[in-house]
């Protein structure tokens, strides 16, 4: 009888030692359930406050720091299971969005870029042919264009002189140099040495001008 339990005793330590090897070969090639469960505790806390921020940059705060080092390991020793890919995956979303770095958008999505670049190009050309036209029509007319600088003096030419008369101000920036005077505005052209023109803004001639500035801002060129 005593033999009988001792043979009996062995083999079941055999069997227990042999299913121990077993879970041990199958744990050194997957990651545990509770490894995965707190990894992606701390990582959906991370995504929560990521969501909250709304594109702007966050800090990786605790949550962050545990849900990167956590995921890190696991993609170490782990780089070719599904739920570590899947946990590596949606931190490197999170990542990227708490530095504001986003978003994933699908194909052709942004093909208006490429149309808004194209009419950019084929309105830019249009104007250089027109300017074009309108400076030889200009320099062919009895009054002819003007010289910008130095500006003409009131005090040596008479106003019937400049009347219907073109100028050509090169160095008109706007929004930089413009200033307002007795409730008008105006940009100014021009420096100390060469002397100044003045150019009046609150008329509607200027609101076609105004117009273009504002959707040449908005195309981004």
């Amino acid at each position: 009888m005593s033999r009988l339990s001792s043979g009996t005793l062995s083999r079941t330590l055999i069997v227990l030692v042999g299913a121990a090897a077993f879970l041990a070969a199958v744990e050194a090639t997957a990651p545990s359930r509770s490894d995965l469960s707190r990894t992606d505790y701390y990582l959906r806390k991370f995504e929560s406050r990521v969501a909250r921020a709304r594109c702007q940059t966050i800090p990786l705060g605790y949550e962050g720091t545990e849900a990167l080092k956590r995921v890190e390991a696991l993609h170490e020793e782990f780089p070719n299971d599904p739920g570590v890919k899947a946990l590596f995956e949606r931190t490197r979303k999170a990542l990227l969005a708490s530095k504001g770095e986003t978003k994933d958008v699908e194909a052709g999505a942004a093909d208006y870029r490429k149309l808004e670049r194209k009419l950019v190009e084929t309105f830019e050309a249009e104007e250089k042919t027109e300017w074009a036209a309108f400076m030889e029509t200009a320099k062919a007319s009895k009054d002819p264009i003007l010289k910008a600088f130095p500006p003409p003096s009131h005090r040596e030419v008479g106003i019937d002189e400049l009347a219907g008369r073109y100028v050509v101000l090169e160095d008109f920036e706007y929004p930089t140099n413009e200033f307002t005077e007795m409730g008008q505005q105006y940009v100014f052209v021009g420096s100390g040495a060469q002397g100044y023109y003045c150019v009046e803004l609150s008329n509607r001639s200027w609101i076609g001008v105004y117009e273009a500035v504002k959707r040449k801002r908005g195309s981004g060129t």
